[in-house]
């Protein structure tokens, strides 16, 4: 089993870069909801790899250093070579923040779910991810709707 622990952000980040130096790749436990449902907060994990081994693509989940010196891990949804720039949106969030491409740490090649290791290449993985992408407009509600159903108790009427 791998070793779990919790460590600074400056740690983290001086740990991806040595796992990425090695050509290896760094897990991180999710710990934030702003990606749910697709990932879910200290039960999925994300496998990161160096972006020199997997370039940046839309529709990538990826991590990024704010300029606050935070880290988030959110989905790219537009990259604008000519500006520096990329615009990113947390799968449960409605609003985007856009991000110099110089505070890319790493892209995720794979996340683990219920111990299960799904590729972001795989078919139903990008199936998923593309209609995910096509909600955003509406995403509030769908995230605000599921919390209420299972929160409350409620189920939907047929």
């Amino acid at each position: 089993m791998t070793e779990q622990r919790t460590v600074s952000t400056d740690r983290l980040v001086d740990a991806m870069e040595e796992a990425f130096e090695r050509g290896q790749e760094l897990t991180l436990v999710i710990t934030g909801w702003s990606m749910m449902p697709t990932l879910r907060p200290h039960r999925d994990k994300a496998i990161l790899v160096s972006p020199e081994r997997r370039p940046l693509k839309k529709n990538e989940i990826a991590i990024f250093k704010r300029p606050d010196g935070h880290l988030v891990i959110h989905r790219v949804i537009r990259i604008n070579e000519a500006a520096g720039t990329v615009t990113l949106n947390g799968d449960a969030q409605s609003w985007t923040e856009d991000r110099d491409i110089d505070s890319l740490l790493g892209v995720a090649e794979a996340v683990v779910r219920k111990g299960r290791r799904i590729s972001c290449d795989g078919f139903w993985w990008k199936f998923y991810v593309n209609l995910w992408a096509v909600t955003r407009p509406v995403r509030g509600l769908l995230v605000a709707a599921r919390r209420k159903i299972l929160h409350t108790g409620a189920q939907p009427e047929d």
